[in-house]
């Protein structure tokens, strides 16, 4: 899976479908890699977003797969983590694919006074 999410780009339509037939065929392998891919990345989101870097390519990709085949509930914490990012975009997704998860009105209550748009409008659309 992490060769397919890293040459994503190259061949998006077939490597999708392959990644959606990784998912259906075991998702408990599916997710333990992603979450392992996630964390593997984590120190080096960390420290380039610090520095006002960008976020590894990887990473973006991953989060844009997760966010449209799953339900954010195995993946939780990480995305607790990701919510409290300095980057407003990995926050708004990160945001929107939380919103998914836990459906709490009153989490998205404490996020629609986000100061960036898109965090705020994610959360109500995980909603």
């Amino acid at each position: 899976m992490e060769a397919l999410v890293r040459t994503d780009d190259r061949n998006a339509a077939g490597n999708g479908r392959r990644i959606r037939k990784l998912l259906e065929r075991d998702r408990d392998t599916f997710y333990s890699c992603a979450i392992d891919i996630l964390r593997s990345q984590a120190r080096h989101l960390s420290e380039s977003l610090a520095v006002g870097g960008k976020p590894a390519a990887d990473v973006t990709r991953l989060m844009a797969i997760l966010s449209e085949i799953s339900s954010g509930n195995r993946i939780l914490p990480t995305l607790m983590s990701l919510a409290r990012q300095q980057n407003k975009h990995f926050q708004s997704k990160a945001v929107l694919m939380i919103g998914k998860a836990n459906r709490s009105v009153k989490w998205v209550q404490t996020r629609l006074s986000d100061p960036d748009s898109r965090v705020a409008g994610n959360a109500l659309l995980g909603l």
